[in-house]
């Protein structure tokens, strides 16, 4: 907690050199000493478990003692009261998370057996592996939206967006073309089957980002209770439609109830977004601070390409075309590419 609260302000006042060099130390220091461990202890999970727990314990208490150092007060009435208003009412929301990232395999598990749920697990995990570039893109991206909001940026807000949405899609697709040879080499022949999980699943990852995006703007406004409604809507409608179609078609149409439940979660933060910013914006419209309909074409193109790269499974030729398709693409626009960029940068 203490890392990640002074992570967060590296972030917002754009010191990314101290936040860059203790994410290495610690990157570079936990699976060393892990390792050490689990060579030279014979309860080597527990070894491993307390490698990196020590690495995270001696960082984030030197940080810890810094932050108390330089906080002066530990206790804040001004402060403390308003971090408790604005978060409390966020617990339900990150309970449906909980719920929204661990239901598919506790169901499959039970409706159709451990092994379809280990299946499930491993193709899972491979789909998500970029959640955390993704993650690491909004984090840096929320300080300067809401400073853009706040000086009225709002042309530059959907042109940086659109640039970002474009890079994560384009990242999804590659990724989804080598889902069958990433899941060989992490599962062997016997997770074959899992590769048609790869495409929905990883392909909700976009639309986790679009929610986040409209979530940004809600936590700037301060409008909690509009999220909570969204996040628990999409969560029930997960278990919902896992409960009806895991029996009907297997532990694979979890990956499309997932990418459903995404897209229904981004729509109703969209719909709750636009709710709370028309009473906060003057003269707001739907398009004032993201340009939704170039978005929504976007989407629906992303969506459509993800169902389709499905029938790439069948032969690596197919995918292959499709990597050179996307090199040609990539090289043709490449000087635009860096002005997108740059432009990010400055």
């Amino acid at each position: 907690t203490v890392l990640t609260f002074w992570t967060n302000k590296q972030r917002f006042i754009y010191k990314y050199k101290p936040m860059i060099i203790v994410t290495l130390i610690i990157s570079v220091a936990s699976p060393l000493i892990g390792l050490v461990g689990v060579f030279l202890f014979e309860e080597k999970g527990i070894a491993r478990i307390l490698g990196n727990t020590a690495v995270y314990l001696c960082i984030g208490l030197i940080i810890y003692i810094y932050q108390l150092y330089k906080g002066k007060a530990l206790y804040d009435k001004k402060y403390w009261t308003y971090a408790l208003k604005f978060n409390i009412p966020l617990i339900p929301y990150y309970l449906s998370q909980m719920i929204f990232n661990q239901s598919d395999r506790i169901m499959i598990s039970r409706m159709s057996g451990q092994t379809n749920a280990a299946l499930y697990s491993v193709a899972y995990q491979f789909a998500v592996v970029l959640v955390f570039v993704i993650n690491s893109i909004n984090s840096s991206f929320v300080p300067w939206t809401y400073r853009s909001i706040k000086d009225k940026k709002y042309n530059m807000i959907k042109k940086v967006t659109n640039i970002i949405i474009i890079f994560i899609a384009t990242m999804l697709i590659v990724l989804i073309l080598f889902g069958p040879e990433a899941i060989a080499i992490l599962g062997g022949s016997k997770y074959k089957d899992a590769i048609w999980v790869v495409p929905p699943v990883a392909g909700s990852l976009l639309f986790l980002f679009l929610s986040q995006l409209c979530i940004n703007v809600m936590f700037y406004f301060e409008e909690n209770s509009y999220l909570v409604k969204g996040s628990i809507l999409s969560a029930v409608l997960n278990i919902v439609l896992n409960f009806l179609l895991i029996p009907v078609f297997g532990y694979v149409v979890a990956g499309y109830t997932t990418l459903f439940s995404y897209i229904v979660f981004w729509l109703s933060n969209l719909y709750y977004m636009n709710k709370s910013c028309k009473d906060k914006i003057e003269d707001y419209r739907y398009d004032t601070l993201f340009d939704w309909k170039k978005i929504f074409i976007i989407a629906t193109a992303f969506t459509i390409l993800i169902i389709l790269l499905t029938f790439t499974y069948y032969t690596i030729w197919l995918r292959i075309i499709f990597v050179g398709i996307i090199g040609i693409i990539v090289l043709l626009n490449r000087n635009k590419i860096i002005e997108y960029f740059k432009l990010i940068k400055g």
